[in-house]
């Protein structure tokens, strides 16, 4: 079985993401153990927030957008591991919004027991689902797709890929503040 372009350009993006996610536990870690809100932790979530909206959203985008609908022609749509990843990244987007709502109350002020632990606890819940995600795909769909890809639909796949990040980066700089 040959390696695929298109399945190592994704597994760069998790190896990639793994030191972004250790960070953020540190974060959690650091908060968890009695940390206040300084401008430091403050700068290490905004750091994290700015990685999931440019890089993260553009992982999730390269697979449902162009690896999936691929792989719909051997795999089942709304049942299995297509829809099961698919839902996965809902879920992911999800927390993701729940944390970053506790973090604006933190910000604002409210940093009440309870919005702290709201945080931890979307913030945690979202490392573990992206961990998770990555885990499934790195083990099972990955290998799999590999056994199906022909050469041709995975340069096809992999040029996608590049051309929908390059073409979002691009997108990403025109539409940023001054």
């Amino acid at each position: 079985m040959r390696d695929s372009i298109a399945i190592q350009h994704l597994v760069q993006d998790h190896k990639y993401s793994e030191a972004r996610f250790a960070a953020l536990e540190s974060l959690f870690d650091a908060i968890q153990a009695g940390g206040d809100w300084d401008a430091h932790r403050m700068q290490e979530f905004e750091s994290f927030a700015e990685y999931f909206r440019a890089d993260l959203l553009v992982h999730m985008r390269k697979e449902d957008e162009v690896l999936y609908p691929a792989l719909e022609e051997f795999l089942p749509r709304d049942v299995g591991p297509l829809m099961v990843l698919r839902t996965e990244h809902d879920d992911i987007c999800a927390n993701f919004t729940r944390m970053e709502k506790a973090y604006e109350l933190l910000l604002q002020g409210t940093v009440g027991h309870e919005v702290a632990q709201k945080f931890l606890f979307f913030g945690r819940t979202l490392l573990q689902l992206l961990r998770d995600h990555a885990y499934k795909e790195e083990r099972v769909l990955f290998p799999m797709v590999a056994r199906f890809l022909r050469p041709e639909l995975d340069a096809h796949l992999a040029s996608d890929m590049e051309t929908l990040e390059r073409c979002t980066r691009e997108n990403q700089a025109a539409n940023r503040p001054i």
